[in-house]
C-alpha cells in the first residue's frame, strides 16, 4: 500500500484522493508501530537491568518499583559540580512532568554517604535517590557502561571533562554541604 501511495503522490501530488490515501496510510502505519512496540515491550524481560540500592533512609529501592512511569535514570556524585548543575535541570524537568507520570531514579557514586544525604537535602531533590558506595567496582556502573559522570547534556555521550569514576576524589567538595 505504501508503494502505491508513494507512486500516486509523485504523479498526482495535488489530488485530494491521494492526500487522503497518504493520510490514512500514515495513520495506519503509526497504529501498527504502536502495536508492534507495545508487543515488543510486553514480551521483553525488564528485570534483566534492574537496580536495587539503598536510599538515604537505608531502604532498598528497586528501579523496577517505578514500572509504569516514564523514568529518567541518572548517575551523579555530590563531589562533582557538573552533577549539581545537571540536578538543577532535572528539577525543572521533574517539576514540569512529574504530574504526567515522570519519575527520576538517581544513582550516586559518592564515597561519603553523609555528604550525599546532605547534598540531597540541600538541593531539595524530590525523586528516588540511591547510592552505590562501591563505585569503582560497581556492577551498576558496569551494567550501564558508566565511566564518567554526569552525562553530557547535549547528547548521550559521556562528557570527558567530568570526573572519571576511577579518579573521583574522596575529599572534593567537602565544604559545599557542611554547615
Amino acid at each position: 500500500m505504501k508503494l502505491v501511495a508513494d507512486t500516486l503522490q509523485v504523479y498526482y501530488p495535488e489530488s485530494k484522493h491521494v492526500k487522503a490515501l497518504v493520510a490514512d496510510l500514515n495513520s495506519e502505519m503509526a497504529q501498527y508501530n504502536l502495536i508492534k512496540t507495545a508487543s515488543l515491550l510486553k514480551n521483553t524481560k525488564t528485570d534483566l537491568y534492574d537496580i536495587a540500592l539503598p536510599d538515604p533512609n537505608g531502604d532498598t529501592i528497586k528501579l523496577s518499583s517505578l514500572r509504569g512511569h516514564f523514568v529518567i535514570l541518572s548517575f551523579w556524585a555530590s563531589v562533582d559540580k557538573a552533577s549539581l548543575s545537571v540536578n538543577l535541570d532535572l528539577k525543572r524537568v521533574y517539576d514540569k512532568y512529574h504530574k504526567k507520570g515522570l519519575e527520576i531514579y538517581q544513582v550516586s557514586f559518592d564515597q561519603d554517604q553523609k555528604r550525599w544525604v546532605q547534598a540531597i537535602h540541600f538541593d531539595e531533590l524530590p525523586w528516588e535517590n540511591v547510592i552505590d558506595l562501591s563505585y569503582q567496582e560497581s556492577p551498576v556502573s558496569q551494567l550501564f557502561n558508566v565511566n564518567k559522570i554526569p552525562l553530557d547534556r547535549k547528547s548521550t555521550r559521556l562528557n570527558s571533562s567530568h570526573i572519571p569514576l576511577s579518579r573521583m576524589p574522596s575529599s572534593a567538595g567537602k565544604k559545599k554541604y557542611n554547615k
